[in-house]
């Protein structure tokens, strides 16, 4: 279980976008590190991606929910219902915005009961983007 975790996105000159998943594993006492490359299905102006963290393997990024106003956070699922991501800029999200896409999540047929929080606490002596 990671104490902390970060997903950093940018886009390349190409289109493509970079995608950098860090976490920290407090048993390890150490950062672990996955960067792969994303590119858009479809037009760009549409929150659906393929992701590849391993060579010709893509997986699917699509962006369910969305803070319009502020882009303060999205939730993201995999192809299927198997996967569920909750992003934020903030390592804290106000409990009923939380509430709210877990309550949209459950009605779109995800198992909310297995979501894991990630504990966002900060790490002794390493800044917020693990450095």
């Amino acid at each position: 279980m990671y104490k902390r975790q970060t997903a950093d996105y940018s886009l390349d000159e190409d289109g493509r976008v970079r995608v950098v998943n860090r976490g920290y594993r407090s048993a390890d006492d150490q950062w672990e590190t996955a960067e792969g490359v994303g590119a858009f299905v479809g037009a760009t102006d549409v929150g659906r991606l393929k992701v590849s963290f391993f060579g010709p393997f893509y997986g699917g990024y699509n962006i369910i929910a969305l803070d319009k106003e502020n882009y303060s956070y999205a939730m993201v699922c995999g192809p299927s219902r198997s996967y569920l991501w909750v992003l934020a800029r903030e390592p804290r999200l106000d409990p009923a915005v939380i509430e709210a896409l877990v309550t949209r999540a459950r009605a779109l047929g995800f198992a909310t009961e297995q979501l894991i929080m990630v504990d966002h606490k900060p790490v002794d002596g390493l800044s917020g983007s693990g450095g």
